[in-house]
C-alpha cells in the first residue's frame, strides 16, 4: 500500500498544543470502517483521554458497528472544527484532524465507568447535573458498549487564511 504525504505542507498543522486542543474542544466525529467490502461511516460524540492518547465512544449493546468492529477493529477519525464559510472569497476556513488506528470494544466494568464519566465531563456543561439525572449504576452501565480507539497515526491541517 502506498503512504501518501500531505501535498499542501504550508496548510499541515504540526503544533501537538493545536491538535489536542481541537480535540479536547471538539463533540463529534465521523468514524469510517470496512464493513467487508463496504465503507462504513458514522457519526458519534466522543470523549478524548490525554494521558491514553485514545478516544472514548459508546453506543448500543448490538448492531452493525460492533459487529463490523469485530470482523476488521482497523478505523479512521475525521474531527473537524468548522471555522466557517468566508463570504466574497469562496473559501471555508477549517482544521481537521484525521487518525488512523485500532477500535475495541471494552467489557470492563472500571474502565465504562471512567470512559463514561470523561465522556460526560468533555460534552456536557453541566455534568454533575447529568450523574444526578443519569446515575452511572451497574445496570445502566450494562445497557452500553464502550469503544476504545487506540491511535497509531495522527495527520492534522488547516485553511485559515
Amino acid at each position: 500500500m502506498n503512504t501518501y504525504h500531505m501535498r499542501r505542507k504550508e496548510k499541515a498543522i504540526t503544533d501537538r498544543d493545536i491538535i489536542r486542543d481541537i480535540l479536547i474542544n471538539s463533540k463529534y466525529c465521523t468514524i469510517s470502517l470496512v464493513n467487508g467490502d463496504k465503507p462504513y461511516s458514522v457519526v458519534m460524540n466522543f470523549g478524548y483521554d490525554i494521558k491514553e492518547n485514545a478516544f472514548y465512544f459508546h453506543c448500543a449493546n448490538s448492531g452493525l458497528k460492533l459487529d463490523t468492529i469485530e470482523r476488521n477493529n482497523n478505523c479512521f477519525i475525521s474531527v473537524v472544527k468548522d471555522l466557517g464559510y468566508q463570504h466574497g472569497s469562496c473559501e471555508h476556513f477549517y482544521q481537521s484532524v484525521n487518525l488512523e488506528g485500532i477500535i475495541e470494544i471494552i467489557d470492563d466494568f472500571e474502565v465504562k465507568l471512567a470512559a463514561l464519566n470523561l465522556m460526560i465531563d468533555q460534552l456536557d456543561d453541566n455534568p454533575n447535573t447529568v450523574r444526578k439525572n443519569i446515575p452511572l449504576t451497574d445496570k445502566s452501565i450494562s445497557k452500553v458498549k464502550v469503544l476504545k480507539f487506540n491511535i497509531l497515526n495522527i495527520t492534522a491541517k488547516e485553511s485559515i487564511r
